[in-house]
Order: C-alpha cells, then structure tokens, then sequence
C-alpha cells in the first residue's frame, strides 16, 4: 500500500502542481492524506476542488496549531 500524507498551509501557489505530480506518478498512490494547518489564503478551495470525485483523498482542516500538530 503506498500512502501519502502531506501538511500544507498557505501553499496555494504550489498545492495544484503538488498534488498532480502525486496523481500522475507511474506507480499510482492507495491513499493521500492532506492536513492544511488552518491556511488563510486559496489553500483549501483549490484542494477541495482537485479533490473532488476521488475516493482516496482524506482531507482534513484544522485551526492553525502549528507544523509539528499538522504532521502528527
């Protein structure tokens, strides 16, 4: 089982071209598990809409509590 788990906050910029680098590698992921860490900017949206449809993301977002709490 391949797993990913990924911490964001305010990673707009970036969190597309991550996650389509996750979605289009040649061994394909079991899961994905996101923890946005309480992001004030687009963070959130764009990874609820790259998300949607597909079973095997859980999305978690939690008030900010810091990077260590977001891994965990």
């Amino acid at each position: 089982m391949i797993s990913v788990a990924m911490a964001t906050f305010n990673g707009e910029p970036y969190i597309q071209e991550q996650l389509d680098s996750i979605y289009n590698q040649t061994r394909k992921v079991d899961e994905i598990i996101i923890v946005d860490d309480g992001s004030s900017d687009g963070t959130v949206e764009v990874v609820e809409s790259v998300i949607a449809g597909r079973g095997n993301v859980k999305f978690i977002h939690q008030e900010n509590a810091g990077a260590g709490a977001a891994r965990n």
